[in-house]
């Protein structure tokens, strides 16, 4: 689903992002305008992880990690874009589904259901005995074939 710029912006905006490192395990001390602590990305003894609250920004000058509080979870975490995109809006409280085009949930909603019907006609032609008419139809047309090979293709590129 398309998350809508602008609240990826607002959740951009809203983060507190030195309460956001803290809360994943790295301790931060004040450092003239900035913060810093001890970086969460690779093991080191000496503070190289600064983070910049007016800014919202963070950096660590020993692995060149850095960004905003979107790129922190993500790489600490191992999320997607939209997955922490949503979860840092939920901790906001900022609803993101009420900003959804209701079109584009709509095709959303569609396309899972018409990818969901195309998954189960696939698995019934290829039943043994309930796909059978169905194959020696599609055989005496020429076209089993070919869709075996699609088949194939699809569950051999982890599509099914």
């Amino acid at each position: 689903m398309l998350i809508p710029d602008s609240k990826i912006q607002e959740v951009r905006e809203r983060v507190d992002m030195v309460a956001l490192v803290q809360r994943h395990g790295v301790e931060l001390k004040k450092s003239g305008r900035s913060y810093k602590g001890l970086c969460p990305f690779h093991g080191e003894k000496s503070p190289s992880f600064y983070v910049w609250a007016d800014e919202k920004r963070f950096k660590c000058f020993g692995c060149s990690a850095g960004g905003d509080a979107i790129s922190f979870v993500q790489r600490l975490l191992g999320k997607t874009f939209v997955d922490t995109v949503h979860d840092l809006a939920k901790e906001l409280g900022i609803d993101i589904e009420a900003a959804v085009d209701p079109a584009a949930r709509e095709r959303s909603q569609v396309k899972e259901a018409t990818d969901y019907a195309a998954r189960f006609f696939q698995d019934q032609l290829w039943e043994p005995t309930v796909g059978r008419h169905a194959r020696e139809y599609l055989r005496s047309r020429g076209l089993l074939e070919r869709a075996g090979r699609r088949a194939a293709r699809a569950r051999a590129a982890g599509l099914r």
